[in-house]
């Protein structure tokens, strides 16, 4: 028997906590049953790390926050572009030498430059490039778009990050950022409506920045793109830890509707049955030849990566994926969701070196999302009720989003992330009436550019 998988046979999980954001948020932390002290281990974590990497070595990396391939530039920052204020700058990006405009807010007072252009977003999003090192200092970073000519006087306005406020996890991390919120959060200060004709006819565009009182926030913007929307809006469902039920209870349900699903466990705890069933080798192998991605949440525990040594992070990912070639999840490709929907430049480095996607973050997504490593995902708890989900899945079908609907537990009572299978079976009913396609995560991954 391999070395990993030895390893993966006797270790256990140490214990874990959840934290996902639901339909309304982000929730609290709330741990989950402790496991049974780990068994002695044969081998060294430097020997059974040497051995996984020769069967999973590092790929080359591209960084997430790179020009998206196929979309289109509405601003690059250079010099022949007038926008109205901020600091130019030439800024050493990971894929080039990029033009830059910085804007720095002072105690909490807005600063903002705009730019006069012409753009149809009527089939599209935005995706906003920037950097700072300031992070901890904002509050937010916004986007107005004028349906004029610059005059500000009707225009519709997102705050693209949302410190502190629903749906949460746009988040901003020192370094690099990307973001592709959905233009739908856009709104309008004089209450007026958006329609067809206002986002085909975007006469300029305001950038905004704003800090929190007593502090100085500077971002450095280096690229506005156009991302079109796919022809149809897509549904994912997904899964996380890999409780028995997912393979008892939702697979069959699924199956009867023609769904397939993308599961995320915990290797540690494959076919034990410490504080709950949890599928077994077989049943995540079964589920798998049905169509089904079988992805990695984390090697073992439920951590938070962004906490952890980075040699820690790199164990655990390292494993894990060598885990998933042992017992063949690696196809169609190899995924992973990362635990409580936390993530930095680091993390996504290293997750991009040995797999193919990573649900790393939370949120409303788009399609295409700002990276393949920074895939959006939303929570669904226990009180969200079917017609409250589907009207989200509505949402995603009349602006052509990618919603992916994050679930635990199944029929295991009264507990904030669990789900009864009875309202599970309406809500895969009512998403068979919407025009939405509902595929595993993989699938749309891979139409991704």
């Amino acid at each position: 028997m391999p070395g990993v998988v030895r390893t993966i046979l006797i270790l256990v999980a140490i214990g874990a906590a959840v934290v996902v954001g639901g339909l309304a948020g982000v929730v609290p932390l709330q741990p989950l049953p402790r496991a049974a002290a780990p068994r002695a281990q044969t081998s060294s974590p430097e020997d059974e790390l040497a051995a996984a990497l020769t069967q999973v070595p590092a790929q080359p990396v591209q960084h997430f926050a790179r020009p998206l391939p196929g979309a289109l530039a509405v601003a690059t920052f250079g010099p022949d572009e007038a926008w109205s204020a901020g600091d130019r700058a030439q800024l050493e990006a990971p894929w080039g030498t990029a033009p830059a405009l910085t804007l720095s807010s002072v105690d909490a007072r807005e600063a903002s430059a705009d730019l006069r252009t012409t753009v149809d977003l009527s089939a599209a999003n935005l995706r906003l490039t920037f950097h700072t090192d300031s992070a901890a200092a904002l509050q937010f970073v916004g986007l107005a778009l004028d349906t004029e000519a610059g005059a500000f006087k009707k225009f519709f306005r997102t705050d693209l990050t949302e410190v502190g406020k629903m749906p949460g996890n746009y988040t901003v991390n020192d370094g690099w950022n990307t973001i592709a919120k959905p233009k739908r959060f856009a709104y309008s200060s004089s209450g007026s409506g958006l329609t067809a004709a206002d986002w085909a006819h975007i006469g300029a565009i305001r950038l905004i920045i704003k800090s929190k009182p007593n502090t100085t926030a500077s971002v450095s913007f280096v690229r506005l793109e156009v991302v079109p929307v796919p022809p149809r809006g897509l549904v994912s469902l997904t899964f996380d830890h890999g409780a028995a039920t997912i393979a008892s209870v939702v697979a069959p349900l699924m199956a009867q509707r023609g769904y397939r699903g993308s599961v995320f466990v915990t290797p540690a705890q494959v076919g034990r049955t410490t504080d709950r069933p949890w599928a077994s080798i077989a049943q995540l192998q079964a589920l798998h030849a049905a169509g089904w991605d079988i992805g990695m949440h984390s090697f073992q525990g439920h951590p938070d990566f962004t906490t952890l040594p980075l040699a820690e992070v790199r164990r655990q990912f390292v494993l894990g994926a060598a885990w998933l070639d042992t017992y063949g999840f690696a196809s169609p490709m190899k995924l992973i969701a990362t635990p409580n929907v936390t993530w930095n430049e680091d993390i996504v480095a290293i997750t991009a070196q040995y797999y193919a996607a990573c649900r790393c973050a939370g949120g409303w997504g788009v399609f295409p999302p700002e990276d393949r490593y920074l895939i959006r995902a939303v929570g669904v708890l226990q009180s969200d009720r079917p017609e409250k989900v589907l009207e989200a899945a509505k949402t995603a079908a009349l602006y052509k989003e990618w919603l992916i609907l994050n679930f635990h537990y199944f029929d295991e009572g009264s507990y904030d992330y669990n789900y009864s299978s009875s309202d599970f079976a309406e809500l895969l009913d009512g998403l068979a009436s919407l025009d939405v396609e509902v595929l595993p995560m993989s699938e749309v991954v891979a139409r991704l550019p």
